[in-house]
């Protein structure tokens, strides 16, 4: 059987052209006109299962089917997340911000209070410094302004009740 698509030569049980994968089945169902200029769509030519094009321009263009031995081709690619990496907190305004606010709830404690807020003050000051810097690879500047105004209520904080405590023991 000749394609009319391509003019390969197929066997005569084909069901699609071994070279462009055109459907055979409407050129060997005997009626709707044969060729593909004609219309098929003739009422007494017509037979269950015939395949039958509606517009005579229109062309039944399936797919080649796979071969025995061939496996199908992988289109599937790992989704793209740009070139860069996402930008991280910087890790000293964390640390700034974790001392700041642990001086500052243990301000009744100023043997500790002192020393958190002052390491949250250093810490968050040189963790905005360096997201200043980095502004395309660190974040966490929000993270390093709250360690040093945590850090700073503590000292102040802690300050006050060492004061306190002095005033007490003198006074007792």
């Amino acid at each position: 059987m000749i394609c009319g698509g391509c003019g390969a030569e197929n066997s005569e049980d084909a069901l699609f052209c071994a070279r462009c994968g055109e459907d055979l089945s409407v050129e060997k169902g005997g009626g709707g006109g044969g060729a593909r200029g004609e219309s098929p769509l003739d009422a007494d030519a017509l037979t269950a299962g015939e395949v039958v094009d509606a517009h005579p321009d229109s062309r039944n263009v399936l797919p080649r089917p796979p071969s025995a031995g061939s496996r199908p081709a992988i289109t599937c690619a790992p989704p793209y997340h740009g070139p860069y990496a996402t930008p991280r907190a910087d890790g000293l305004c964390v640390a700034g911000m974790v001392l700041g606010v642990m001086g500052l709830t243990l301000f009744w404690i100023p043997f500790l209070s002192v020393p958190c807020g002052i390491l949250g003050i250093v810490l968050g000051s040189i963790g905005i410094k360096n997201v200043q810097e980095e502004p395309q690879n660190r974040t966490g500047q929000v993270l390093g302004v709250v360690g040093v105004v945590t850090g700073t209520l503590a000292v102040l904080a802690g300050t006050a009740m060492f004061i306190l405590y002095v005033v007490a023991f003198v006074n007792w």
